[in-house]
C-alpha cells in the first residue's frame, strides 16, 4: 500500500475531528457534573 500525502492529510483531518467530537462530549459531561455539584440535582 502506497501511503500518499493526500491520504495522510485525510486521516489527520478525521483524527482531529474525532478528538474534537470526543473532547466536546467530555467537556459537556464535566459541565453537567459541575452544575449538579454547585446547584444540586436539576429538577
Amino acid at each position: 500500500m502506497r501511503f500518499s500525502a493526500r491520504n495522510f492529510i485525510i486521516v489527520l483531518i478525521l483524527f482531529i475531528g474525532f478528538l474534537t467530537f470526543t473532547g466536546a462530549f467530555f467537556v459537556v459531561q464535566e459541565w453537567k457534573q459541575v452544575i449538579v455539584l454547585q446547584f444540586g440535582e436539576p429538577r
